[in-house]
């Protein structure tokens, strides 16, 4: 990969398409602080991650395989990230419900990922984010860029 310059906007989700070997995989594992860069910066909200560990970067990852827990529930797959990290437990129960909301999932906390795979892992991702937007931020921002509705 020789250049990148790449903005993704709060309550935006991005989806890299191209063909094999075009450096996707390579750029989300940069961002996500799995492989350093030869030259350049990784900035998020405006912070240089460059040389932050993963596990400090605050991201949430999913890997195409999922990474479920078929023991676990969809409320405590979707918890595990924000318990690994220590968030207060009303914190914790605000984000995944929220982010259940997200993939519309509401109601389904106490299936199995078996029943619900898709859905929930996609929910996995954005939960230990700190800044995930309310489902409700979300719709006003996309509405406010929707443009002016048909006649």
């Amino acid at each position: 990969m020789d250049v990148l310059d790449l903005a993704v906007l709060e309550g935006e989700f991005l989806s890299l398409l191209g063909p094999s070997g075009c450096g996707k995989t390579t750029t989300l594992n940069l961002i996500a602080g799995f492989v350093e860069p030869t030259a350049g910066r990784i900035l998020i909200d405006g912070e240089d991650v460059t040389g932050r560990p993963a596990h400090l970067r605050g991201l949430g990852v999913v890997f195409q395989s999922y990474a479920l827990f078929p023991h676990l529930s969809v409320f405590e797959n979707v918890a595990f990230g924000l318990r690994e990290r220590r968030v207060s437990s009303a914190e914790m129960n605000r984000k995944v419900v929220e982010a259940l909301a997200l993939v519309r999932l509401e109601g389904r906390e106490r299936q199995r990922p078996t029943e619900l795979v898709r859905r929930h892992a996609a929910a996995r991702g954005p939960g230990p984010r700190p800044g995930l937007p309310t489902p409700r931020a979300a719709a006003r921002r996309a509405a406010g860029r929707a443009g002016p509705k048909a006649p």
